[in-house]
């Protein structure tokens, strides 16, 4: 009976020494509002993790500077452009003297056969002839806009090259074959010795000829605009013919 009595009493010493407490422990709570910050201070609440001091004195950038930062970098690339195109000279491409032969192609009526039924072309080249009075660097020569070749030798006035069709190469590697491809057009690139590059282009499928039955350049008429413009382009013979020439 004496034990339960003691057991009791210090029960209750317990609970007075608890309801002691916790007067000091709601003011220690009560110093710091619901978000953590204390009363009077100026240092922002703290929502998440805690900021160093280098963070929170760096500048932060408002909605409204913001605006002029995205405006000001849409409209300055505008007038530099601006300022640019109008300060700048006009670049002009200049036309080449140039003449392009087309020599060993196969007739027209090749490639109206299946391509199964069709043998293997080997042969077949064109041949670019210099006819100013300026030799040529950096040649580029492109067949049928995509396969081209480039030539690192000087060629000089007056002088002409011949280029093999199935060394002309694509992009992605593929060799220029006449088996399935009928030569439709030759561009010239080359640069003069005032710096400037310029540029020939033949169409050999819109050339007209006197006599379509017999496309051989000699029926051509020198005097017809339409044989004389650079875009034109001649249609070959045979495989011994000579083929197109401009």
């Amino acid at each position: 009976m004496r034990h339960s009595t003691n057991a009791l009493a210090a029960n209750q010493g317990d609970d007075v020494n608890h309801n002691d407490q916790n007067p000091s422990q709601a003011k220690s709570i009560s110093e710091f509002d619901l978000h953590g910050q204390r009363p009077g201070s100026n240092t922002p609440p703290s929502n998440s993790t805690p900021q160093s001091s280098a963070r929170r004195s760096s500048p932060r950038l408002s909605a409204e500077g913001l605006t002029v930062l995205l405006a000001m970098m849409c409209v300055v690339p505008a007038i530099t452009i601006f300022g640019l195109w109008s300060y700048l000279p006009p670049v002009y491409e200049g036309q080449l003297d140039c003449g392009v032969q087309a020599q060993l192609l196969p007739p027209q009526d090749f490639y109206l056969l299946p391509y199964k039924e069709r043998t293997a072309v080997t042969q077949g080249e064109i041949v670019v002839e210099n006819r100013s009075d300026t030799d040529w660097t950096h040649i580029n020569i492109q067949v049928n806009t995509f396969y081209q070749i480039y030539d690192v030798e000087v060629l000089r006035a007056g002088e002409s090259r011949t280029y093999v069709l199935n060394r002309f190469i694509s992009k992605t590697g593929a060799r220029f074959d006449l088996t399935y491809n009928p030569l439709k057009a030759v561009r010239v690139y080359a640069r003069r010795p005032k710096g400037d590059r310029a540029t020939f282009y033949v169409d050999f499928m819109s050339l007209p000829h006197a006599d379509p039955a017999n496309p051989d350049p000699s029926d051509l008429d020198p005097s017809d605009p339409a044989v004389a413009a650079p875009n034109v382009e001649k249609s070959g013979g045979g495989p011994a013919n000579p083929g197109a020439e401009i």
